[in-house]
């Protein structure tokens, strides 16, 4: 029913197989991030996995070594839904977004709705 586009709207509503990204964190479980395979049933077609956070010594512009905290995270994706420039142009986006989380705030230009 899912592939006919058959199943009932409540069903979707709820399914966490049905949506644009799935994100699970495996920091609560103190490991690191891991490789989960795409779902048969939905239509989910990118799952970002984060790891436990990490810290490593190095040394910083002055010589002085200094401890930082890492956090790595692993995406698997559908390559079926769009080619390998677009998936990195996002993941370069994406990127960013960690190493200036406040450009989030600034609300886009124009918000194009494509669903109801």
């Amino acid at each position: 029913m899912d592939y006919f586009g058959l199943l009932p709207m409540a069903l979707l509503k709820v399914s966490p197989f049905h949506g644009s990204l799935f994100i699970t964190s495996m920091g609560s479980l103190g490991i690191p991030p891991i490789y989960h395979h795409l779902y048969n049933f939905g239509n989910v077609p990118v799952f970002l996995a984060f790891g436990a956070k990490r810290y490593e010594n190095q040394i910083d512009d002055s010589g002085k070594v200094v401890k930082k905290k890492y956090i790595d995270y692993t995406f698997v994706t559908d390559e079926r839904i769009c080619d390998g420039f677009y998936f990195a142009s996002a993941l370069k986006l994406f990127r960013s977004y960690l190493a200036n989380p406040s450009t989030l705030d600034t609300p886009p230009q124009k918000v194009i709705r494509d669903m109801e």
